[in-house]
């Protein structure tokens, strides 16, 4: 039946039922009144009615369907052999038969809006049967997502992978003949989200692989993808050739050495692949796709490659074996393995928790360590490489090329804990309590000593309190291990305190009585991303651990296991599971709670929610195991709402926040404005200082040495205000105990760059430096900058400033990763050169003012050199600054310049003759001489330390003299911090040399005493510890160390003799990049 018949059919109905109506009316009796009324009510009724009948019915129902994984490419919808779009098609009139339509689609979403032509070429009739539900394929509708069948899509659009984001699929049906719609618009929505491609994990980067008979190899990457099924990894070897390019590049560059595909995240490369050459270098990749055996998609970013990792194949290498670790005390401990055939070893350590670039290392030539300067209470990380290769042919500058053990854990004890473990000698401790325990369970824990046993089976032997059984023991020196323990006919108090008995470790040769943690805290420990990935990475390992318990109550049920076996490993799940809650509320407090955006109700709401509790194990049905896994999918989908709720929030208030700050922080713009007065300033002297830089004179000042280096000034100007050296050395008067500028000349020499320098320092490193209680990120850093852009049409300093600005990209990629003290070292010589460009005038009238009564004493003074006159000015602030009490001294350096000239310009006569007196003591040192010859032997920055140094070194040896009652031999000490680790400062004495136990990096220098006899000088205390030092360093005769950093105090009490000298400058030549402070006649 037509849409037409269907029409005239309703009319019909229409007037039959008005005409009924309008007899009954005739055959009523109505006052006049009434009669009225109900005419006209009853003409309203039949105008309504009207208008209600002949609205439009669609006689046709559509739903589209589209089934995931979803394709990001429109063409696949053309090809693809797999169903993956649905539309149903129903004709409601169960009576009408053979209607021919056709069909349009609409395509909605981020920067796409397309619809298919009126009439699409290359379609099959559609015919419709009332009643019949017709369903149609994207086999069925290819022609429709053909190109030339669509209307608003470019060539380009059309070819390239959608962007991620949400999309609509809408169809209309059309009357094949009339062209009416007969339909609703109906859509199926999607959600397009590209996946990460996989995380590689072993072999790392840069590890030995040792070689093994058979051959066997274990390759390992993390899945994370999170939308799509049946995903596919291929796995790439390759062999590089060229060992001098970057591994990368060489990878790229090789051809395949062995390439397969596989459905598991784990691959064997054993005897039946094709073996490995030993002492060649390979790398390995992997690629993460999903096909149907006849197309290949990818879901992935990067096309689902993975990064490519790099190791070297050796034989004659395994790493380290039974590697230990002992806490010495809160900060200190003390590493052990078993000797190999290494030529030296490599400790790294890490907090837990940080990555693979977070590693802190040192070297030892022995089988152990000592880690100093951790943080008590602290979880740590460690492993020990093993290094083969002879040090003189190494082609490793860092921690690369060395076979590594399996990482290890320990955790400091806090200051409270005692620090000893004594194997078989029970405590001597004096309990009190002696009320038996009448009740003890499974995983209830008791304390014998100190140690925590807890209960893994237990049977009560009476009712004094009295237990046989065994459980596990956690020494939290060996990185948490678990040990297995046994106790019989022991008495516990009610204090959960072993009064009587011995609990005593299960011996087992094959250690099987050690319960390893590591692998599931290595596992939680990799959860990463927002806080709604968290959430759904816990609830997910989560499940997998409760249908483990589910397998084991299924095995023993079926007799596979015994009760026991069941008990030990179904706790292990229970303890898992606690653990990850344990994480879980961490993450919660922290994501949620904490979060300063959080309403009040999303907090309520998500203390009431979180995973189900578990009872004991021997509670636990596989019923309770289904009922929790239900109700924790349910908890978790709210969860992961609120979750994003609240990171979208923190988006928003994080922008807004920060661009508040960074545009009305009236100090921040002050300092904008003085950066005109700098580049000026720097500008005078850009020509000279072009190929030099703006460096002060050996680093230790704020004048740049090339304004004064040449400087051509009269002899009778010498110590005047226009005297360049001689100002600009009281100007660095006050950073001799310091380093000088040393990012500000690197910034100012290319002025372009610079300013991007300085506005990460006053922004980007303000915001991540600040503690917050929302996280920055580098997307969100990438919002503030581009609301930044867009203010650039404001006046003044500021909009000038944003001209100068990086593009956002390369902004967030250049600055992401800088460190907070990096910044703030900039900020702080932006401020000091600030204030020296405004003081510069006052500070050439305070030396005219002073000028007169040293105008007699510098004429004493034979060298005149420019940096002779540079020094002179320098000792003159030095010399000047003893008069001023170190409480009074004024916070800025350049404050302190003008209070010490002021403090001159006072002086009586008295005071001048002493600060004479004073000066001519460090001029013979410094000037009298010349140049210090001893310094000009060195080849990194090496400088004397300061009066202020030399005393606090006198205090102190004076101070260990009295104290240990010592006459006699030359006391010494280093003091600094190398690669971020504080240097071991206790004192070293002179005497008998042990070249059995000490290291003898160094050469001595023999020498002959007044009788004929001859010895070397490895007897000296700066001989013993800078050989030990280079030792803990990794150093090694003839091998340069380029990569250790830092600076060290060598402080003697004698002054350095000739031999001392020597070594100093041996150790400076292995180290050329520590800077060395020389403290000696510290007497």
């Amino acid at each position: 039946m037509s849409n037409k018949q269907f029409t005239i059919i309703k009319r019909k109905n229409y007037q039959s039922l008005v005409n009924v109506i309008l007899n009954i009316e005739k055959n009523l009796t109505w006052p006049q009144t009434y009669q009225s009324l109900f005419n006209k009510l009853f003409i309203v009724y039949c105008l309504l009615y009207t208008v209600l009948a002949t609205a439009q019915i669609y006689p046709v129902q559509v739903t589209p369907q589209i089934i995931p994984p979803y394709s990001f490419q429109l063409s696949d919808y053309t090809t693809t052999t797999q169903e993956k779009l649905f539309v149903n098609l129903l004709l409601t009139d169960a009576q009408e038969s053979g209607r021919q339509v056709r069909l349009k689609l609409f395509v909605e979403g981020p920067g796409i809006n397309f619809q298919s032509t009126d009439f699409v070429s290359g379609t099959t009739p559609i015919i419709l049967n009332g009643g019949i539900n017709n369903r149609l394929t994207n086999l069925d509708l290819q022609a429709y997502f053909n190109y030339n069948n669509t209307v608003g899509i470019s060539p380009q659009q059309y070819g390239q992978q959608l962007p991620e984001g949400q999309y609509r699929f809408c169809f209309e049906v059309y009357d094949q003949f009339s062209g009416q719609r007969i339909s609703n618009r109906s859509c199926a929505n999607v959600y397009l989200v590209l996946n990460d491609p996989p995380l590689l994990n072993v072999p790392f980067r840069g590890d030995l692989v040792t070689a093994q008979n058979p051959q066997n190899i274990i390759f390992n990457w993390t899945p994370r993808h999170i939308n799509a099924g049946a995903v596919q990894y291929e796995f790439t070897l390759k062999e590089l050739w060229d060992t001098g390019m970057d591994p990368q590049a060489a990878f790229l560059a090789s051809p395949p050495l062995y390439q397969t595909t596989t459905y598991a995240t784990t691959l064997h490369y054993g005897p039946a692949q094709m073996q490995l050459l030993e002492g060649k270098t390979y790398a390995w990749q992997v690629r993460a796709f999903v096909s149907d055996g006849i197309n290949t998609r990818s879901l992935f970013r990067n096309n689902g490659m993975s990064e490519i990792y790099h190791f070297t194949y050796r034989a004659d290498c395994p790493p380290p074996r039974f590697v230990l670790s002992e806490a010495e005390n809160s900060q200190t401990v003390k590493i052990n393995w078993q000797m190999g055939e290494h030529l030296r070893y490599r400790v790294q350590y890490r907090k837990k928790g940080f990555g693979e670039n977070d590693w802190f290392g040192l070297w030892s030539q022995s089988t152990e360590a000592i880690i100093r300067n951790l943080e008590g209470g602290t979880v740590y990380e460690f492993r020990v490489g093993g290094d083969c290769e002879p040090l003189s042919a190494s082609q490793h500058g860092g921690d690369e090329g060395l076979a590594y053990s399996p990482i290890h854990e320990f955790t400091t004890p806090t200051e409270d804990e005692m620090a000893y473990y004594n194997c078989g000698i029970p405590p001597e401790v004096e309990i009190a309590n002696q009320d038996p325990l009448l009740n003890l369970g499974v995983n209830e824990v008791f304390t014998a000593g100190d140690f925590p046993i807890t209960v893994k089976y237990v049977d009560y032997l009476g009712d004094d309190g009295r237990y046989t059984g065994w459980g596990t023991m956690t020494v939290t020196y060996f990185g948490d291990t678990n040990i297995r323990v046994e106790f019989e006919n022991i008495k516990i108090n009610t204090d959960y305190q072993l009064v009587e008995g011995m609990v005593e470790t299960s011996y087992d040769p094959d250690w099987n009585n050690v319960v390893s943690v590591d692998d599931f805290n290595s596992d939680i420990g990799q959860f990463v991303g927002s806080l709604r990935d968290i959430i759904s990475q816990i609830f997910d390992r989560r499940e997998s651990e409760l249908k483990q318990l589910e397998e084991l109550q299924d095995q023993l049920s079926e007799g596979l296991i015994t009760r026991e076996d069941f008990k030990v490993q179904a706790d292990e799940k229970v303890n898992n599971i606690e653990k990850l809650d344990d994480l879980f509320g961490e993450q919660i407090k922290k994501g949620i709670l904490d979060s300063p955006v959080a309403t009040e109700a999303q907090k309520e709401e998500v203390k009431k929610l979180g995973p189900t509790l578990l009872a004991s194990s021997n509670d636990l049905s596989q019923t309770v195991i289904d009922y929790i896994i239900a109700k924790d999918a349910a908890t978790r989908k709210r969860l992961e709402e609120i979750a994003e709720e609240v990171t979208l929030a923190e988006d928003t208030y994080f922008v807004e926040e920060s661009f508040n700050k960074i545009t009305n922080d009236p100090s921040f713009k002050g300092t904008l404005e003085n950066l005109e007065k700098l580049i000026e300033y720097f500008r005078e002297t850009q020509e000279l200082c072009q190929e030099e830089g703006w460096a002060s004179y050996k680093d230790q000042g704020i004048v740049p040495w090339c304004i004064w280096k040449e400087a051509d000034i009269p002899q009778p100007l010498y110590h005047s205000k226009v005297d360049l050296p001689f100002v600009s050395g009281i100007i660095d008067g006050v950073y001799q105990e310091g380093e000088g500028l040393v990012e500000l000349p690197k910034m100012l020499y290319q002025l372009g760059n610079g300013i991007n320098d300085f506005i990460y320092a006053y922004t980007w490193a303000y915001l991540q430096c600040t503690p917050t209680k929302v996280q920055l990120t580098e997307e969100r850093l990438g919002k503030l900058l581009t609301k930044l852009e867009a203010e650039k049409k404001e006046e003044g300093i500021w909009s000038w400033l944003k001209t100068q600005w990086y593009s956002v990209e390369n902004y967030v990629a250049n600055y992401k990763d800088k460190k907070c003290e990096d910044a703030a070292k900039l900020r702080s010589e932006i401020d000091e050169l600030i204030a020296y460009v405004k003081e510069i005038e006052n500070i050439k009238k305070l030396i005219e003012e002073v000028q007169q009564n040293l105008v007699e004493y510098w004429e004493e003074i034979e060298q005149q050199t420019n940096i002779a006159r540079y020094e002179e000015g320098k000792i003159m602030v030095i010399v000047g600054s003893l008069f001023i009490s170190a409480g009074a001294l004024a916070a800025t350096k350049i404050g302190r310049v003008k209070q010490i000239l002021q403090k001159l310009h006072t002086f009586t006569k008295s005071q001048w003759d002493e600060f004479f007196e004073q000066a001519n003591a460090r001029l013979g040192r410094n000037l009298a001489e010349g140049v210090d010859e001893f310094l000009e032997g060195f080849v990194g920055v090496v400088r004397r330390g300061n009066p202020k140094e030399i005393l606090e070194a006198t205090t102190r040896i004076k101070n260990y003299r009295i104290v240990n009652n010592l006459k006699g031999k030359n006391c010494g000490y280093l003091e600094g911090n190398l690669n971020g680790n504080a240097v071991d400062n206790k004192i070293w004495l002179s005497g008998e040399a042990k070249p059995d136990v000490e290291p003898q990096i160094f050469t001595a220098i023999e020498v002959e005493s007044s009788n004929g006899r001859s010895w070397l000088r490895n007897t000296d205390s700066e001989y013993k510890m800078l050989n030990k030092l280079a030792s803990d360093l990794g150093g090694s005769p003839g091998i340069i160390k380029l990569n250790v950093k830092g600076e060290l105090k060598i402080v003697s009490e004698l002054e350095y003799c000739s031999s001392c000298q020597g070594v100093i400058q041996q150790f400076n030549e292995m180290f050329p990049n520590i800077k060395l402070i020389l403290v000696d006649g510290a007497k």
